[in-house]
C-alpha cells in the first residue's frame, strides 16, 4: 500500500488495486459526517412532516370557514328573495286590480313600486348582516 496526498482535499489516500484513489483513511470522521447527515436528514424529515400536518389542519379550517360562509351567504339569499317575491307578487296583485277596474292611481302605484323594487340591490344589507354575524353577541333569526 502507497499512502499519498489527495491533490484536491490534501487528504492522505490509500492506494492499492482493490481500492480506488481519492479515499480518506479517516473513516471515523466520515462515519460521524454520515451519522450526522442522517440525524440532520430524520430532523428535517419531521419538522417538514409537521408542517404539513398543520397545513392540512389549516386547510380543513378554512374550508369549514369557507362552508360556513357560503351557508349563512345562502340562507340570506333565499330570505331576501322570498321577501322580494313577495313584495313583487304584491304590486303586481295591485296592478292586475287595478286593469281590472280601471284605476290608474292603483296602476300607477304598483308600477312604481315595481321599478322601485328592481332599483333596490339586494345585497345592500347583506354587509350589516354579515357585520352583525361577526358580534358574538348577535343572534340570527330566519
Amino acid at each position: 500500500m502507497n499512502f499519498k496526498k489527495n491533490k484536491k482535499t490534501n487528504l492522505p489516500t490509500k492506494t492499492s488495486k482493490n481500492i480506488s484513489v481519492g479515499i480518506p483513511l479517516n473513516f471515523t470522521q466520515v462515519i460521524t459526517e454520515i451519522i450526522n447527515a442522517s440525524l440532520d436528514y430524520q430532523k428535517i424529515k419531521e419538522e417538514e412532516k409537521t408542517k404539513r400536518y398543520m397545513i392540512e389542519n389549516q386547510t380543513k379550517i378554512k374550508i369549514e370557514e369557507i362552508r360556513a360562509k357560503r351557508d349563512i351567504f345562502m340562507k340570506y339569499i333565499e330570505e331576501n328573495y322570498k321577501e322580494r317575491y313577495r313584495v313583487y307578487d304584491k304590486f303586481f296583485n295591485i296592478l292586475e286590480l287595478g286593469l281590472e277596474k280601471n284605476n290608474t292611481q292603483a296602476i300607477e302605484a304598483a308600477l312604481n313600486g315595481i321599478i322601485a323594487q328592481i332599483r333596490t340591490n339586494p345585497f345592500e344589507g347583506f354587509h350589516d348582516f354579515k357585520n352583525k354575524l361577526s358580534d358574538e353577541n348577535y343572534t340570527a333569526e330566519f
